[in-house]
């Protein structure tokens, strides 16, 4: 951007064990995303009541989620 590199803040992780969730009318953290893959800017925090990341710069972020029954 203006002749200067600039690298996106990227935050990947992984579910550490199993998590099960049967209250579907009230909102829950995903807990125990402890395995990270990628953190360039080590913001990533994580146990067992959630997880929370600081955004470092202002931009437009995308969140993706994958799901694999195992099957």
């Amino acid at each position: 951007m203006n002749g200067e590199i600039k690298i996106a803040q990227e935050i990947r992780v992984q579910l550490e064990k199993d998590f099960y969730y049967t209250d579907v009318t009230t909102a829950s953290a995903i807990p125990y995303l402890s395995i990270v893959i990628i953190d360039n800017e080590n913001s990533f925090t994580s146990g067992p009541s959630g997880n929370s990341f600081t955004v470092k710069k202002d931009g437009i972020y995308g969140y993706s989620q994958l799901y694999d029954s195992g099957c």
